[in-house]
Parts: structure tokens; sequence; C-alpha cells
């Protein structure tokens, strides 16, 4: 996991550090590592991939966007024709997911306004409006509002490849929330999402 507070040169949790002055330009070779090629849009549906030119843009106002559950507004996505997904979210007191592994995608937030509570690992870190956290496949990871007193917790959040709306797509048709275990388990399997523990309010001893 990368970790970068506003108001510092940032803090790395893992292999990776990056340091000022460093060339972080994304060039051909290392965007083809990601299974990305400039220029060309790469679109994983349903556990199918495929590549085809980009030839139109995406322009959302502030008002719009694809609504699946109440927490994200989806700006772009799989289910829009992206290779990524880009949501706005309200993080409302202890609203968050249970602690998570994505299989395949990168899993960023960017912090608008408010204090979000994002644990990897064990560990459980505050992010303030312009911090920044990304986690790699594979890492357990969740985020909270996890402060009573305040507001919805405004969130950006980036998720590479897409897909993550086929999950709330699923459990849209599976009715209002909670959702029984079993039936979360299978909803994140179609997005590649394995949960692996509490939520952050019930490891803190909120909920």
């Amino acid at each position: 996991m990368w970790l970068f507070p506003s108001a510092s040169h940032g803090e790395t949790i893992g292999s990776h550090a990056v340091r000022a002055g460093d060339d972080h330009t994304l060039r051909s070779r290392d965007a083809a590592s990601l299974g990305v090629d400039i220029g060309i849009q790469y679109v994983k549906h349903n556990g199918q991939s495929g590549a085809k030119p980009m030839t139109e843009a995406r322009i959302v106002r502030s008002a719009e966007g694809e609504i699946y559950e109440p927490t994200w507004v989806f700006k772009h996505g799989v289910r829009t024709g992206g290779p990524f997904d880009f949501a706005i979210g309200a993080v409302t007191y202890l609203g968050g997911p249970p602690l998570h592994v994505h299989r395949e995608q990168h899993d960023t937030f960017y912090v608008l306004d408010g204090v979000l509570a994002v644990q990897v690992g064990d560990e459980v870190f505050d992010l303030l409006a312009g911090d920044f956290a990304t986690v790699p496949p594979g890492i357990s990871h969740t985020f909270d509002n996890v402060r009573k007193d305040q507001p919805p917790v405004r969130v950006c959040n980036l998720m590479v490849p897409g897909g993550l709306d086929d999950f709330f797509v699923s459990l849209n048709a599976l009715g209002p929330q909670p959702h029984d275990p079993a039936q979360l388990a299978a909803a994140g399997e179609t997005a590649g999402v394995t949960f692996v523990g509490p939520t952050i309010g019930q490891k803190l001893g909120l909920a």
C-alpha cells in the first residue's frame, strides 16, 4: 500500500518507496505490464477481457452518474464502457464494508472532506481531506467513517481495472441491507472480492 498524507512527501507501507524528485511518468512498457496499452481501452467485464480503440470521450456532470447503492455514485465503470471504475462516495457513520481483498483490482482513495478510517492488514489509519491511499490486489483492507459526530465522509474511489459496479448490481438484486454473509460473499465473487474479516466499526468495538 502507498499512503500519501496531503501535507508531507508521503509515507510508504510495504516494499515500495516514493521520494520527492522521482520520475513517476507511466511509460508505455510500464502500462503494458499493468495490462493497459497506450491509446487502447482495456475492458474487463464478467471475467471476459477485450481491447478496442478508445473512440469516445465521456463527460459526467456533478449531478450525474450511475447509482448502484446509496454510498457511491459511479462516474465511470465497466457497465458504462470504461477500463476502470471512478466513483464519488459519501461514507456514513459505520457504513463501511467488511475487511476484504480484491483479486485483480488496485483500490485507491482520495479524501475530499472529512476523516476516513482506512484499515490495511491489521493497521488502521486516519485519512484527512487531501490524503491519498492505494492498495494493490491481494492485500486485505477496508474503510469506514468511525466518528459519530461528523457528516458522511466524501471520497473519490478509483478501481483499476474496473468491474466493482457489477458487485453493486448483484447487491441490489438481493434487496435492502443488511445482507446475509453468504449472499455478500456470493455477490463479491462476481467482481473478484473476497471478504476476510469484520468492519472497522466491529474491530474497534463500535458496532
